[in-house]
Parts: structure tokens; C-alpha cells; sequence
């Protein structure tokens, strides 16, 4: 089920309630404090996303840097030069995908320019917060997105800009999702291998409990 923390003894709540037997939590947010005071007394929890320096409990995920530097070096080889970059820098994933993609810009020299906006990433926050931009700022060219769910927020606000996908804006994604296939045009983004990464976390889930 899904758990929204409100508080710093959420997940104590939760280990403690006698109703489970391990733990796996899809992505941290900003909690890995909060995930490792409970991890240093209970053992069978496993976090999918990126590795903290000095944690105590154990992550399965991809290499989320190099994914954010891929997404940039593919719209800069199309000839991009006008980079956005859509993430919210609270989860350590997304961090490190917007740390990646300003890698790559840097490497690029000084004809690529890139920007950063900060937002919700569910998809009418999301949404809103691209309209806005947009409406405030000249349109980049090219637009990588932490997540597939916010790619389409972007996707839906150019077009109500009347700006069209790939032609006026490129735009990648992250992750891969199902629906990434269904957009119009197709979504162009980072592959994660889910199937391998959740084999992964139950294998050691298992092992820990």
C-alpha cells in the first residue's frame, strides 16, 4: 500500500504495527534519515533508488546519473542547444539525473545553455508548473524530464503553447513506462530495467528476512 509520511515515526508505525514481514520501499524522497534510524534496528527493508553516502540500509537501483548525462548527450547530438531540465531535487534519484544532465551540458562547451525547474512530479503540478514557464520564458528546444509521467505534462503543455514535438521541442523522458509508448509522438526516454530491479529487491528482501 501506499504510505505518505507526515511525520518522522512513520515507518516506525509501520515496522512495529506486527502486520508485515520486510519492508520494500519504492523510492526515498527526502526520508533516508527517517529510513535509517529504523534500518539500524530492523533489518528486512530494501529501498529502490539511488545510494547515499554513509546509509544504512540497502538500495537496488540504476546508475541515475549517467542516465540524466545520456538524455542530454542525445539532444545535444540532435542539435539542441536550449536544454530545460524538469525534477524535483528533494529525492536523491532525481538529483542525481539533474547532476548527469549538467555534466553532459558542461562537456558540451559554451554553445548549450541549460536551465533547471523545480516542480511536483505529479502530472497536473507538474503540469501547471511547465504552462507557467512557459508562458514566462522563451521556449527551449529540448526538454529531459526526471520522470515519463512528467515528459507528458510537458508533452500536453506545448501543444496547448502550439508548440509541436519533436519540430519546435525535443523532449525525453525517464523510466520507460507502458503508457511512454501511446504518446503522441511516441516518448523518446531513459530505460530502466524494472524486471531485473525488482527481481533484485525481493531476492534481497528475502535474504534479509
Amino acid at each position: 500500500s501506499r504510505v505518505i509520511p507526515h511525520d518522522g515515526t512513520w515507518l516506525d508505525r509501520l515496522v512495529d504495527s506486527g502486520r508485515i514481514d520486510g519492508l520494500i520501499l519504492i523510492g526515498q524522497s527526502d526520508q533516508s534519515d527517517v529510513i535509517d534510524k529504523v534500518a539500524a534496528r530492523y533489518a528486512p527493508i530494501v529501498v529502490w533508488g539511488a545510494r547515499l553516502p554513509g546509509q544504512r540500509y540497502l538500495t537496488v537501483g540504476s546508475d541515475n546519473r549517467l542516465g540524466g548525462a545520456r538524455a542530454a548527450e542525445h539532444l545535444i547530438a540532435i542539435g539542441r542547444r536550449r536544454l530545460l531540465y524538469l525534477g524535483n531535487a528533494s529525492a536523491p534519484e532525481f538529483a542525481e539525473r539533474l547532476a548527469g544532465f549538467q555534466d553532459a551540458v558542461s562537456r558540451a562547451g559554451p554553445g548549450v545553455a541549460a536551465a533547471a525547474l523545480d516542480l511536483h512530479m505529479t502530472p497536473d503540478a507538474a503540469h501547471l508548473a511547465i504552462a507557467k514557464y512557459l508562458t514566462e520564458h522563451p521556449a527551449p528546444d529540448a526538454i529531459f524530464a526526471a520522470s515519463d509521467v512528467v515528459a507528458m505534462s510537458a508533452l500536453r503543455a506545448l501543444r496547448e503553447r502550439g508548440l509541436s514535438v519533436p519540430q519546435d521541442v525535443a523532449v525525453v523522458g525517464y523510466d520507460d513506462v507502458t503508457l511512454a509508448a501511446h504518446t503522441a509522438p511516441a516518448l523518446t526516454t531513459i530505460r530502466q530495467d524494472l524486471v531485473v530491479g525488482a527481481k533484485a529487491l525481493i531476492e534481497i528482501l528475502f535474504r534479509r528476512i
